[in-house]
């Protein structure tokens, strides 16, 4: 497998695709933010699509499946362009998305515990603030 060049709205329209098709849930790791540049690459199967993000050192890779045994096998027998990095929030850990990443020959460097707390006293706005605005460009740091 190969990654070609194609527009975010092109592998917007596939991602469409994969849901409508998809008789149940997907996963992936990219919610339509922002990345640099116009035109991605990309590779696909029926059920699956991994976009590389090109981050001046390194690549990104973000995917979409409707079948996480199918993305490991395409991150297992894709062709990188260079040096790449995938990641994963999830609230809890998900072995099936581990398992895949994995197969593709990606293993764990960091994972992240989430800390909460509702003692927080509650902050309320301050009119006596003021923004600022333009013309302060020249005094800001």
């Amino acid at each position: 497998m190969e990654f070609k060049p194609e527009t975010l709205a092109n592998v917007h329209a596939r991602m469409a695709h994969i849901k409508a098709h998809s008789n149940h849930s997907f996963s992936t790791n990219y919610f339509r933010q922002e990345m640099v540049g116009q035109q991605i690459l990309f590779t696909a199967t029926d059920q699956t699509i991994v976009l590389a993000n090109d981050e001046y050192d390194f690549f990104r890779l973000y995917f979409f499946t409707s079948d996480l045994a199918d993305l490991g096998q395409v991150l297992h027998h894709v062709r990188y362009p260079g040096d790449v990095v995938i990641g994963y929030l999830t609230k809890k850990f998900d072995k099936t998305v581990a398992a895949a990443f994995e197969q593709g020959g990606f293993l764990p460097t960091a994972i992240y515990g989430r800390m909460e707390t509702y003692q927080l006293p509650r902050q309320l706005p301050n009119p006596a603030l003021d923004y600022a605005v333009a013309s302060d460009a020249d005094q800001l740091h």
